[in-house]
């Protein structure tokens, strides 16, 4: 129900109301705050009176104070996009958080191009996990994780992110559905964001998919290229160097060298103007 929360207490899960300082404030509670609530007189609903400072925030989806993220990207239906990866993980760099990517359904893969996917990424310090609902492939590596802490999910809607959960958890029960044929995307796919205790102190947090994510989070153009832990830092011969126009830039002279993925140089430059065109208003 709109307005309402479920906190988890350690008496269990309690149905709460955000106070109203929080709606004048901007502060709105999302899956993963620590809070402190106060009771009603008469016990049957929880007011959320402060929200703790967050460790850390991914805008979309809204979750914080998370160990780890899993991006998950399925290798066809829907086939992967690098642009959407990529954005994801300027998202995760920003706020200091470990993510590992999982290309599902790799019982799909007929060629290469994956494999070299893989690799481009795992030589950037990325895990890669090749996982599989079919050929049980990469799912022991995901679970081993989960173990402690909060592990959250993401990626575009379609790929598998439940069916992995449901594979790894016995009797998780998030409504997921097939892929449609005309468009190779998901269907009845998680709607919500709920965080679902696994063990002592772990818990797995299953998202809704996403087919965009705008870098609102990026204040500034001249950060964005401190989210690309693959470019060179600090070499251009001008501190202020953009990496597009500038002579002597260490990024640029990377990517003709074959150092930088000339894919990832790309979406770099789709990135920065989509920030520069965001500051003109």
């Amino acid at each position: 129900m709109r307005g309402l929360y479920t906190v988890q207490t350690k008496d269990g899960p309690v149905l709460s109301k955000a106070r109203g300082l929080f709606r004048e404030d901007g502060t709105k509670p999302i899956v993963g705050d620590f809070v402190t609530i106060r009771m009603a007189p008469d016990g049957d609903i929880g007011y959320i009176e402060e929200v703790d400072e967050r460790e850390n925030q991914l805008l979309r989806p809204p979750v914080a104070n998370i160990d780890r993220v899993f991006i998950v990207m399925s290798v066809r239906e829907p086939n992967i996009s690098l642009v959407l990866l990529d954005r994801f993980l300027v998202m995760c760099e920003r706020e200091h958080l470990s993510a590992q990517i999982v290309l599902n359904k790799s019982d799909l893969i007929d060629d290469n191009f994956h494999k070299e996917i893989g690799s481009l990424y795992e030589n950037m310090g990325y895990e890669v996990i090749y996982a599989s609902t079919i050929t049980k492939e990469g799912l022991d590596a995901i679970h081993e994780q989960m173990k402690e802490g909060t592990t959250a999910f993401a990626g575009p809607s379609g790929v598998g992110k439940s069916s992995i959960l449901q594979a790894l958890i016995p009797g998780f029960t998030f409504e997921t559905g097939k892929i449609s044929e005309k468009n190779k995307r998901g269907r009845h796919t998680t709607r919500h964001i709920e965080i679902t205790p696994i063990g002592d102190d772990a818990y797995v947090l299953d998202t809704p998919g996403f087919s965009s994510l705008e870098l609102i989070f990026v204040d500034d153009e001249s950060d964005l290229s401190h989210y690309f832990p693959d470019f060179p830092q600090g070499e251009c011969r001008f501190d202020n160097c953009l990496h597009r126009k500038e002579p002597h830039c260490a990024v640029k002279a990377a990517v003709e060298e074959g150092t930088v993925a000339k894919s990832r140089y790309e979406n770099y430059l789709t990135f920065l103007e989509e920030i520069e065109e965001r500051r003109k208003y």
